[in-house]
């Protein structure tokens, strides 16, 4: 089988499981609701912005109010190269 072949293969399957951590926690009532707007709103903050937050800053913030979610959940969530993106999306599921 070529390499081509084989990252086609994986690249088709879809991704199992549940939303991450994030997207988890932005659909459940773990936090209050104006909360997790402006967790959203942070999250999506462009590159570009000099504004921004970083991603260890916010994890920091989450584990400091009880949430279990660490540094690479957030960057691959605003990424969005977790399991709530892509070819089977979590995110947006009821």
């Amino acid at each position: 089988m070529s390499l081509m072949k084989r990252l086609d293969d994986v690249a088709g399957k879809s991704k199992a499981g549940l939303a991450c951590r994030i997207g988890s926690l932005l659909k459940s009532n773990q936090m209050p609701q104006n909360e997790k707007e402006y967790l959203q709103k942070i999250l999506e903050t462009p590159v570009s912005d000099p504004q921004r937050i970083p991603s260890t800053a916010i994890a920091a913030a989450l584990q400091q109010e009880g949430y279990q979610i660490g540094m690479t959940s957030v960057l691959k969530h605003r990424r969005k190269e977790c399991r709530c993106y892509g070819p089977n999306p979590k995110y947006n599921e009821e």
